[in-house]
């Protein structure tokens, strides 16, 4: 049902071939991905939130530490070990990351257009492949980095997606030969993805389940063949996962090391950091009644929209009803633009009607699954649809009440934007065409509200890369960020708290310079890991980051602990608001850092500062402490 073709059509229906030559499709995807990098380039990291945790620990490990033992992580270790590999075949820096990066979303976009092009048509291939590149990849959507596939917050969210992609390859391309190959090599990528992060491992779990069993059902397996080809499935899995364990154990205790390979899922079971307000507001709960109202809302206005669209297709066939699908048609545009209260674009490529899209999608497939049972060519066919419709769902769930491309979205609501294009580039206009209607007429006209959804979100996403034009660090560490001089050239109020970064990050990294010997060694509170990593000297803790989540998780007391069992010679104080985590400043909030705070006023004095005292009010500001009885 899914991936057979229809009879031949016109080229731009579905089905047709749009391109005379196979090559053409992934070079257009290959030259909107070297745009879109050269129109980004090294603007992608934030300067002192998230990122600077990504750098810094992959070269702790290319100095000999250990991941959990010496470092504290409460993710998998297959992304930390996997960037200290680069660094070690081709050096520490940030280059070499953001190379690493780039390859690997070359390999998701190939991914991603073999896929839908063997399931559906070429077209719906590359814009496919284009949503991915423009709307997710390389996305910049508030003044915040970080949420891109080049720096992302957390490489164990695109690591664990670009592995899934090559489960889905692994079903797709299995489905008609051995399904004991198909396990075990869907197994091997499925136990690196439960190295990575809880969530995508959850939905990723769920997904392969759904995907392979349709495969099994389709050949008519017996309990007997399900059971030998999950156990498969399950030993393959096991590899990666033992082979980490085997490591960490040697290492350090074997009761540890279990820990550590278990990432998200101990650190969950350890603590309560999922009950803190940041992880409430950003699943929706704050605000659950408005918010089901909206999703409920942006839902029906889709559904509309794409009820227009299939008006004024079907109003293309011959006979009376011409008039009747015309003139519903409008009525249901109109209905789209009065709920969803005449919004500015992007119409398509929106976060609130995902959850019930993907819930949609998936009970219509659930429902097909059951209606086709004895067809066992349908079950085949509809494998790779369940299999996305049910990895979309679950990762989703996350934000279910709150779903956004921006934030968390550029991976969890990727999967849902990618089946939201599937679905509407090709499922829907081949029913149309089904049905005697214009599946040209849908098809143009949602590439052509595709096209404008785009055009909105490069330039929404331009906004922020074009301002950042300020260079901090040198040679191939180099990051741009805001340029602190553009206040008062164009209406940047809610950059202001960002703006001054750059230029008293610089100043910071000249003070640590002629102040701190190579040596030397500090710690930067509650944020910043990336000052260290851009001066190459050590925390000599375990502890990089001391924000609401690692002291949730860690607990402060044993935070305090190693700071004073290693205390450092220099405490580093960087302005940070964590009003959006629901506590004060670190250390004025008796619930989050003052404990340690309280150790470091009575241990440390200032030597040095850049603008405003940090940690007080809204203003930004850096303080260097030297440790008391240290050095002249």
């Amino acid at each position: 049902m899914f991936s057979s073709k229809p009879p031949v059509f016109s080229a731009f229906s579905p089905g047709g071939r749009i391109f005379r030559h196979q090559w053409i499709g992934p070079l257009l995807l290959l030259v909107a991905f070297l745009g879109l990098t050269a129109w980004s380039w090294r603007r992608w990291a934030d300067l002192t939130i998230d990122f600077g945790r990504e750098l810094y620990i992959p070269w702790q490990l290319t100095a000999g530490q250990v991941l959990y033992r010496d470092l504290a992580y409460f993710n998998g270790p297959l992304s930390p070990y996997l960037n200290a590999l680069w660094f070690r075949l081709f050096g520490v820096s940030f280059t070499t990351l953001i190379i690493a990066n780039l390859i690997i979303i070359l390999v998701m976009t190939w991914l991603m257009f073999r896929i839908i092009k063997e399931l559906s048509d070429e077209l719906t291939a590359v814009v496919a492949g284009l949503v991915f590149l423009c709307a997710f990849a390389f996305a910049h959507y508030e003044c915040l980095g970080d949420y891109n596939y080049v720096c992302p917050y957390s490489h164990d969210l695109t690591h664990g997606l670009a592995l899934i992609l090559a489960v889905l390859w692994v079903i797709v391309r299995g489905r008609a030969g051995s399904h004991r190959v198909m396990a075990f090599l869907a197994g091997f990528f499925l136990g690196l993805v439960f190295l990575t992060k809880g969530e995508v491992f959850l939905a990723a779990a769920a997904a392969t389940g759904v995907g392979i069993s349709l495969v099994l059902l389709s050949r008519q397996k017996s309990l007997g063949g399900f059971l030998q080809t999950f156990l498969i499935l399950g030993l393959a899995m096991l590899i990666p996962i033992a082979g980490f364990f085997l490591y960490l154990s040697s290492q350090m205790p074997a009761g540890q090391a279990l820990k550590g390979v278990a990432g998200t899922w101990s650190a969950l079971w350890s603590s309560d950091v999922t009950h803190n307000f940041f992880y409430r507001r950003n699943m929706g709960l704050d605000r659950l009644g408005a918010n089901s109202l909206k999703i409920l809302r942006e839902f029906l206005g889709l559904l509309l929209f794409a009820g227009a669209a299939a008006a004024f297709g079907l109003a293309f066939q011959s006979g009376r009803k011409k008039l009747l699908f015309l003139v519903s048609g409008t009525a249901m545009l109109a209905g789209s633009w009065w709920v969803r209260q005449l919004p500015p674009p992007p119409w398509l490529l929106e976060g609130w009607p995902l959850p019930l899209l993907t819930v949609s999608i998936l009970i219509v497939v659930t429902a097909a699954c059951f209606r086709k049972w004895n067809e066992p060519q349908s079950l085949n066919d509809l494998a790779p649809l369940a299999f996305c419709a049910t990895l979309a769902f679950i990762l989703l769930l996350k934000n279910f009440f709150r779903p956004s491309l921006s934030q968390y979205g550029f991976v969890l609501a990727m999967p849902a934007v990618i089946l939201l294009v599937i679905t509407l580039i090709y499922l829907v206009p081949k029913a149309l065409q089904a049905h005697g209607g214009s599946g040209t007429i849908f098809r143009g006209l949602i590439m052509v509200t595709l096209l404008v959804d785009l055009c909105v979100l490069l330039t929404l996403s331009n906004y922020f890369y074009s301002r950042k034009d300020y260079l901090v660090g040198t040679g191939n560490d180099a990051i741009f960020t805001y340029d602190p001089w553009i206040r008062g050239r164009v209406e940047i109020s809610y950059l202001l708290p960002y703006l001054p970064r750059g230029e008293a990050v610089n100043q910071l990294l000249q003070e640590i310079k002629t102040r701190i010997a190579p040596g030397g060694n500090f710690v930067v509170l509650p944020e910043g890991v990336m000052v260290n990593f851009l001066t190459r000297r050590r925390n000599p803790t375990p502890y990089v980051n001391f924000m609401p989540p690692e002291l949730a998780i860690f607990g402060e007391g044993a935070i305090l602990e190693a700071l004073q069992a290693h205390p450092p010679d220099y405490v580093i104080l960087i302005h940070k608001n964590t009003a959006e985590y629901g506590v004060k400043f670190f250390g004025a909030d008796p619930s989050y850092g003052k404990l340690i705070m309280d150790w470091v006023a009575s241990h440390y004095r200032p030597v040095w500062q850049t603008q405003h005292e940090p940690l007080q009010d809204a203003n930004f500001g850096i303080k260097l402490m030297k440790r008391r009885g240290r050095f002249s």
